[in-house]
């Protein structure tokens, strides 16, 4: 495991790295949110960067970037269009749809230029794929195929193989994968996906939302 000790994420930043803005800016939020599914170790993400600004959007960049610091890793490979990290006996890879290269000396984010554009990101570990030139091996020979028309994204891993179509399904060897969840499922509170309250407890604590009532009680 990577435990607490740092993450990778990929991101369309809100605006240029060298300009301040509480949020969002560079690090914090996005611009524009991809449709982005996972199933276990395997996570896949489409962007659709817009032609034109949004109402007060101060920037509208045409590139995404994944935080994959270098000093943080043990080993670090980018072969064009795939990153490869290691640290102990965890793996992980990043594709892309174009090469991804590091923005400065720094070595902390990698870009991918584009506005429409992919990222798909697995997990692995020496005792689930063996060393890690073997999982680089395996990564490198799975199938991605993506039509920027019709933002359709398919990935072959493991015998399994994805399909994402942009803003509409996600399927796992042709079977659709229900992503109709509920907006909260804990211990805490559970909602639908648009409820009209929300009702929080912990202990003897609570917290009730009437949205339709404009009511906060606690």
């Amino acid at each position: 495991n990577i435990r607490d000790e740092f993450s990778i994420f990929h991101t369309h930043p809100a605006i240029e790295k060298d300009k301040k803005q509480q949020s969002p800016n560079y690090w914090v939020g996005y611009g524009h949110l991809p449709h982005s599914v996972q199933h276990e170790n395997v996570n896949l993400s489409i962007y659709k960067i817009p032609d034109k600004k949004g109402i007060m959007e101060r920037d509208l960049l045409d590139y995404t970037y994944a935080y994959f610091p270098k000093d943080k890793f043990d080993s670090i490979f980018i072969e064009n269009n795939i990153a490869f990290g290691k640290k102990g006996d965890t793996y992980c890879a990043f594709i892309g749809l174009n090469n991804l290269n590091y923005r400065d000396s720094l070595h902390e984010e990698i870009i991918q230029q584009g506005k429409e554009v992919f990222w798909i990101t697995e997990m692995g570990s020496k005792s689930e794929n063996g060393n890690f030139a073997d999982f680089m091996k395996r990564i490198k020979t799975n199938k991605v195929k993506f039509d920027k028309k019709t933002l359709v994204l398919s990935y072959h891993s493991n015998k399994n193989e994805y399909g994402l179509l942009y803003k509409k399904e996600f399927k796992i060897n042709d079977t659709l994968v229900k992503s109709d969840y509920s907006r909260f499922d804990s211990p805490y509170v559970k909602a639908k996906r648009k409820p009209d309250k929300l009702e929080f407890n912990c202990n003897t604590k609570s917290l009730l939302l009437d949205f339709e009532k404009m009511v906060r009680t606690f």
